[in-house]
Parts: structure tokens; sequence; C-alpha cells
């Protein structure tokens, strides 16, 4: 009997350490891959399986958007549908009030001004834009304010993602690099100087106030398109609220639900759809006007829906695109919050044979998805090396080949740290 007692705590003792060398054993068989940051694979019940460096707070870069979206389908919800309202005044002076639609494009105003003609106006005496539901410093956080469209401002109201299509000939003639969106001004000045080909630059090259420069655009692109379909338009264009007494004659509700609008933001990782999205949830949660702040409250509650108080106080998002390198995630954060995105994998695109969201700055490289079981996968690294491709085809070929959840293996590393 003596001897069965003594056993007994020799092996449970054993026993729990199997899970730390494990994790060590992990660390080590990729030590030539990563010099900072970490990976993790779970299984379908949300444990981890195997994994390095767990719980160490990353950047996350783009890789935040899948935080964004598992947000906005939750406060906004799947079948939400972005709204501009259109009002007229006595005085036949038109106000575009935007509520942050990301995706009002060309073809959209195209249908608007259409719409407006139906109704019988024929003569706009001005155009204003109200941005009065944001109320925003600057630009987002993150942003370099370079000229590329990926950096462009978000906007109350704004069209084609606050980015001009422009192309440049021989000559150094500018044109719109788009058969839907006509030659604009704004085009001309942002076109100048640049060499011929196309571009697409994004509305505050240079610095700008990004609400007036967006509400430039969108009133530019009504004003053009107005005259194609015959309706006059003279007098003032520019910022200014709504007056109470003017009329709404037409609200435009965007044929996108938010579930597309996820898809596209997560395909081609749009950075001006996340913040605008980001925004949404904010204004959704503590009304309006939108602040980053706000927003900022509304996803951390999200995470801490997701993830508990611990592991959401530890986690931090700052904008919805991930460029801010403020913004923070843990391997294993990131894997909980997969799990509980998993109703909404097959928004994300296909990437070496699995589900995958990227996530890049200037060394930051990571990548969270799902392998083609379903299981979910993070890998983080914050470093000089771009290793993320190696790891993920390791990772990939031993869970495939190696089955090991399907043969119930590796369980027990569920609660290494």
């Amino acid at each position: 009997m003596v001897r069965k007692f003594l056993i007994l705590p020799v092996f449970f003792f054993i026993a729990s350490c199997f899970p730390l060398q494990a994790v060590h054993a992990a660390c080590r068989d990729y030590s030539t891959f990563i010099k900072s940051g970490g990976y993790g694979i779970a299984d379908s019940f949300g444990n981890v399986v195997d994994g390095c460096n767990l719980d160490t707070a990353y950047i996350p870069a783009s890789v935040v958007k899948i935080v964004t979206a598992l947000s906005a389908l939750r406060i906004l919800g799947p079948a939400y549908r972005f709204t501009t309202e259109f009002y007229l005044d006595d005085k036949q002076i038109l106000y575009i009030k935007g509520y942050g639609d990301p995706l009002l494009l060309s073809e959209d105003v195209r249908r608007i001004v259409t719409q407006l003609k139906t109704q019988q106006v024929g003569h706009i005496k001005g155009i204003f834009i109200d941005n009065s539901v944001y109320a925003l410093d600057g630009v987002p956080p993150g942003s370099s304010n370079s000229s590329n469209a990926y950096d462009a401002p978000v906007a109350a109201t704004s069209v084609n993602f606050n980015s001009l299509p422009v192309r440049v000939d021989s000559r150094r003639r500018v044109f719109s690099s788009e058969p839907q969106t006509p030659w604009l001004p704004f085009m001309k000045e942002v076109g100048k100087g640049r060499k011929p080909g196309i571009h697409r630059v994004n509305i505050c090259v240079g610095g700008c106030r990004p609400q007036t420069a967006a509400a430039r655009y969108t009133s530019e692109l009504f004003l053009a398109l107005f005259k194609e379909v015959g309706i006059l338009v003279s007098g003032e264009t520019g910022v200014r609220s709504v007056p109470t007494t003017a009329q709404c004659i037409f609200i435009y509700k965007n044929p996108r639900t938010l579930e597309e609008l996820v898809k596209n933001m997560l395909y081609y990782s749009s950075n001006f759809i996340a913040n605008q999205l980001f925004l949404a949830c904010g204004a959704k949660r503590f009304g309006y006007p939108a602040t980053w702040e706000k927003s900022a409250t509304a996803i951390q509650q999200v995470l801490h829906e997701a993830l508990g108080g611990d592991m959401s106080d530890a986690a931090a998002v700052v904008d919805g695109a991930g460029l801010s390198r403020q913004n923070r995630m843990s391997v294993r954060s990131m894997l909980k919050i997969l799990k509980v995105f998993t109703p909404h994998k097959l928004l994300l695109r296909k990437y070496r044979g699995v589900l995958a969201k990227t996530g890049t700055l200037q060394g930051v490289y990571n990548y969270a998805g799902y392998f083609p079981d379903g299981h979910p996968y993070v890998i983080f690294l914050n470093q000089p090396e771009n290793n993320r491709a190696s790891i993920l085809d390791r990772l990939k070929t031993g869970h495939l080949e190696e089955g090991l959840f399907s043969q119930g293996q590796w369980i027990n590393k569920a609660n290494y740290n």
C-alpha cells in the first residue's frame, strides 16, 4: 500500500510537467523562424493544443479586422445597412447627411441622382454636406499621412473610399481612371506632378481637414452626375448642418448588407471600411456623434464578452483597421476570438490552402484563420524577419498529416502558459 501512495504523487508530478515541456519544445522547434513572436492552434472546443509564447501581447496589425468584423456583426447585426439622407430647404439647397457608409460608390451616386430626378428635382441652388454625426480629430490612429489609398481618412459622408481614381497621360494631362466616375476638378489637383500611369490617391495627400476634403469630393461627384442627367446646379458647395426647416426628400439605403461589407473588408483588407465599421459600432452603443474613444470602448466590451475579464483587460484595440501600433493582442486571446468568430469564418479569404487574415506593418508579420477542418490558428511575428509563410506551411502540414485533433492527441497541452 505504501508503494501505491508513493507512486501516485510522482505520476501526477511528471504529468503536470509535460505541458510546460511541450511548450518549450514547441518554441525550440520554431527557433529558426521565431525571434520575437508566437503561434497557437486550438481544437474545435477552443482548447489550445499546440503553441509557443501564447500570452505575450503583440502588435496584431490587420488581424484586428477580425475583431472589428465580430464587433460589427454583434453590435450592428448581419442585416444592417448604412443610410444617407437627402434634404431640400425652401431655397432649393440640397443637404446630404451621411452616417458613415463605407461603400457609397459612383454607381450608388448615379442611382441616387436618378431617383432625385424622378422626384422632379430640377434645379439645385447649392450642395452642402452634413458631417455632424462624426466628431473626429484628424486622421485615423496609425495613419502615416501618405498619399496611398490605404491611408485615406474616414468621414461621415464620403464616396469611393475617399480616394480618387486618376490617370495621367504622357502629356501630364489628368483624367479619371474608371468609366463610372467622371472627371472632377479635385482629380486635377491630386494628379498634378504625378508620373504617367494609373493612380489611386487619397483625398488628404499632403495633409488636409478630412471632413472638409471628403465633403468636397462628394459634392463634386454629385454635381458632375446631376449635370449628366440634366439637373441644373448653381450656387455654393461646402459643409453645413441640415437646417431644421429642410425637408427630407430621400433616404438612400445601401443595398449591401453589413455581412457583405464585412466580407469585402476582410477580403481586400480595407482600412477605410474597417474604420467606418469601427466608428459605427461606437455610435450604435453610445450614440452620435461617433468618436474614436466611444468605438474603442464598444470594441472593448465585445472583447470582454468574448474573452472574459482578465484576458480582455490585456487586449487593446484603438482603431478598426489595425494600423495603430498601440493595438495589442496575445495568441491565446486571438484563438478565443476565432472560436467565437467560427460561424462567420467563410467571410475570410483562402490563402495557401487555409482561411486566413494577414496582418502586416513594418516589422510585423501575422496570420490568423482556420485550417480546412475548421480549427483556428494564429501566428504573430513582431520581428524584422518575415517567416510567417514558412511557419504556416509547417503547421498546416503537421496538423493535417498527423491528424492530431481527430485522434484526440495533445489535449493535455490545453492548459499550458
